[in-house]
């Protein structure tokens, strides 16, 4: 029965040695440390292993053992084991990559619309101009500044160089590419500055579709400003994220969500789909769905527009797509197994949707209104279950259906680092997720439980003295 026993308890704290070397360590460390006790001492390991008990006993109910706080799986018992270091980047490198992030933002927002989308807007401006006279009495000011907003928009497209507004960006797009070109084989920052010159709003005059761009965007303040007075207010949008970690097909499955609703005298009555089908990055499959008002969900169907019939307050725009991740693994000294390391960053890409307004009361005036979609942000991460074993950010677990839902306690800025446990039965249970922080972590409860552990394999070794010597 004692042979059982100390095979039992060897096997227990290798297994707990396999998981992480430190607490062997500190297994021996308590047996030699009982040993010599046990010099001066002889009932030591007993008194030992009695003093512990009641210890964890008493200290159990005074809170002394509470699970300890979340740390990386890198930053273990021992402090110099940490793997990984601050990765540095050669002198000039972190200028040139933000030369080249400065110039990505502006091809993006030089090339965002397109021609026939541009035309389309400063259309829609000037119809409204001319169908606004029945408004004058009520907001004689904000029609007026929408009439002289689309009187500047007409005469600038009226301008030679913006006549064909596809083949001054088509111009724009060869200028950019070889801005682009030349900046990646820039090899210092004065050259990568020198560079981002060129791009410019004098430098790039002759090519950027910017004063159109201008023009729409006061020709759309002043709309905005005629529907607060006579709607009391304009459409505003939210714009959360929730990412799915599926691990068997190794992908993160994104679920944007776009909230706009309307002022209490608005309705909507289409809404652009150009910004949402853009919301994936480029070659991703993407599905998208709505749900106006209170209605179901529904697909959107193919189109630059959806129409929102029966003309409801608000709308709801669901995106979807998948992307494929790779989780990193994580070594650290004195452990034998790799965590995985997945990177979380929700999707970046803002841009503004084109709404089609119209006034309680005012049903053939429609109104043209682009409403801004804020970045989204990151609501929750689904993983499966028991799989988490640290966040990078402050947040809250709970388990559900789904999996394990982690959700941030704040405002997320940038990339989220989540750790998992290897997806092994063994590992991904409630009893290993509960015992893993004492595993990982320094805390008094494992140095305890050691000790203890030390003093009982002594106590279960002990040798059997002699009749004859324990009778004189």
């Amino acid at each position: 029965m004692r042979t059982a026993a100390v095979v039992a308890l060897l096997g227990l704290v290798l297994g707990a040695s396999a998981l992480d070397l430190s607490l062997g360590v500190l297994w021996v460390v308590g047996v030699v440390s009982v040993l010599l006790l046990r010099r001066r001492l002889r009932p030591a390991p007993v008194f030992v292993l009695l003093g512990t008990a009641a210890l964890l006993v008493w200290g159990g109910r005074l809170g002394w053992f509470e699970p300890p706080a979340p740390v990386s799986y890198e930053a273990g018992w021992v402090p110099f084991a940490r793997q990984s270091g601050p990765v540095t980047s050669p002198a000039g490198e972190s200028e040139i990559l933000a030369a080249r992030a400065q110039l990505a933002r502006l091809i993006r927002e030089e090339l965002r619309l397109t021609g026939p989308e541009l035309e389309q807007r400063a259309g829609a401006v000037i119809a409204l101009s001319r169908r606004a006279d029945p408004l004058r009495r009520e907001a004689p000011r904000e029609v007026a500044a929408v009439e002289a907003a689309a009187r500047r928009l007409a005469r600038t497209l009226a301008a030679a160089e913006f006549r064909d507004l596809e083949a001054r960006r088509a111009v724009a797009i060869a200028y950019l590419a070889e801005l682009e070109r030349r900046l990646s084989t820039a090899r210092d920052a004065s050259e990568a500055t020198s560079i981002l010159r060129a791009a410019d709003p004098a430098a790039m005059a002759h090519v950027s579709l910017r004063p159109v761009r201008e023009d729409l965007g006061a020709a759309g303040a002043a709309i905005e400003a005629l529907v607060r007075v006579l709607g009391g207010g304009v459409p505003a949008a939210t714009t959360t994220a929730t990412g799915r970690y599926e691990e068997s097909r190794t992908e993160l499955r994104w679920e944007v969500r776009y909230a706009v609703a309307g002022a209490p005298g608005l309705r909507l009555l289409r809404v652009e789909t150009r910004a949402f089908r853009g919301a994936a990055p480029p070659g991703v499959p993407l599905s998208l769905a709505f749900a106006a008002g209170g209605e179901a969900a529904r697909p959107v169907p193919p189109g630059a527009w959806v129409d929102l019939e029966p003309a409801p307050r608000g709308v709801t725009v669901v995106a979807t797509w998948p992307l494929p991740v790779t989780t990193r693994p994580v070594h650290v000294t004195l452990r034998t197994l790799a965590f995985g390391r997945l990177e979380v960053d929700a999707p970046a890409r803002n841009d503004d949707a084109m709404l089609m307004v119209v006034l309680d009361g005012r049903p053939g005036i429609e109104m043209p209104l682009a409403v801004r979609l804020p970045a989204p942000r990151l609501a929750r991460v689904v993983l499966p279950r028991h799989a988490l074993f640290f966040a990078s950010r402050p947040g809250t677990v709970t388990p559900s259906e789904e999996g394990e839902v982690w959700e941030p306690t704040g405002e997320t800025v940038g990339a989220v680092e989540l750790e998992l446990v290897p997806g092994t039965l063994l590992l991904r249970n409630a009893a290993f997720a509960w015992v893993r922080g004492y595993l990982y972590r320094p805390n008094p409860g494992a140095v305890a439980v050691a000790t203890g552990l030390a003093a009982l394999t002594l106590v279960l070794v002990r040798r059997s003295r002699p009749a004859a010597v324990e009778g004189r």
